[in-house]
């Protein structure tokens, strides 16, 4: 599911950053773009930084951004 639609950026994708080491916005916008154009993910992939690792599931960060920013595919 993307969580940064501007730059088809996964949760899983930041889950693996998360995992290589990045720990801020600044820094994952670095590595991948995600948060760097519009700006509407930045509060999900904050949240997916600060959570601690967890097993997917249906009710996944992005599969709320996803709900709460339909059509955001700029």
């Amino acid at each position: 599911m993307f969580v940064c639609n501007c730059k088809s950026v996964t949760e899983n994708d930041i889950k693996k950053l998360k995992g290589q080491g990045v720990g801020n916005i600044r820094e994952l916008g670095s590595r991948c773009g995600a948060g760097t154009d519009c700006g509407s993910c930045v509060f999900w992939l904050e949240e997916i930084l600060q959570t601690k690792n967890q097993s997917s599931n249906k009710d996944s960060l992005a599969q709320e951004a996803a709900s709460a920013n339909p059509g955001t595919g700029d």
